[in-house]
């Protein structure tokens, strides 16, 4: 996406936020709660094309501590946990944080091999993450320390 449409896109997304306000005023609302951290999630893909990583990270963050605070997950929102751990990795690993990155990313890949398939290719069939996921989880050396496959 270019530049401008990014950045047009992510003014749609913040604005988007105002499900903050449904989900403040009723913490147990978990469809609130989850299209929160959707709009996190996705803030933070986009921050982290727009090379702005405080940003990105702020906003992995905040989709990843939504949903840890819901008291469990059905499959989507699995994915979008998944994904934003995922993205943390990223992020993590762009700023040299190996231990966390690795940590994140098992996470991630643990979430991810929980779900079937066809769960992990969500509902527009995209493609499966889990086999990207498990490329970048091979170069990480730490795999005692924290969750993985």
């Amino acid at each position: 996406m270019e530049g401008g449409k990014l950045g047009e896109a992510v003014s749609l997304f913040e604005r988007s936020l105002v499900y903050r306000k449904l989900a403040e005023t009723d913490p147990e609302n978990e469809l609130a709660q989850g299209r929160l951290a959707y709009m996190h999630g996705r803030l933070g893909q986009a921050y982290e094309q727009l090379v702005d990583l405080s940003r990105a990270i702020l906003h992995a963050h905040e989709a990843i501590d939504t949903l840890d605070a819901l008291p469990s997950l059905w499959s989507a929102l699995e994915i979008d946990q998944a994904k934003s751990l995922w993205l943390l990795a990223r992020l993590q690993r762009t700023r040299d944080e190996s231990s966390e990155s690795c940590a994140s990313l098992g996470r991630a890949v643990t979430m991810m091999q929980s779900l079937d398939g066809s769960q992990r290719k969500g509902f527009a069939g995209q493609e499966d993450p889990l086999p990207a996921m498990l490329r970048q989880w091979a170069e990480c050396d730490v795999r005692s320390e924290g969750p993985g496959p």
